[in-house]
């Protein structure tokens, strides 16, 4: 695969990341970077087809 075509199956994601109450701003390596590991993991899921909007909120027991 070349460049031109990475670029094309490369996508962009608008991640939102709030630590106990405070939102933490992220580089856009790690919009990508979450956004496709979340998106990937959701995807994989039955039923789920190209999901636009995904949110997902982790707690310590």
């Amino acid at each position: 695969m070349n460049e031109e075509e990475g670029a094309e199956l490369r996508q962009n994601y608008r991640v939102k990341l709030v630590v106990d109450g405070v939102e933490r701003p992220l580089k856009p390596f790690l919009h990508n970077m979450l956004g496709g590991a979340a998106m990937g993991l959701v995807e994989a899921l039955k039923d789920v087809n190209e999901p636009q909007h995904v949110v997902l909120e982790v707690e310590r027991d």
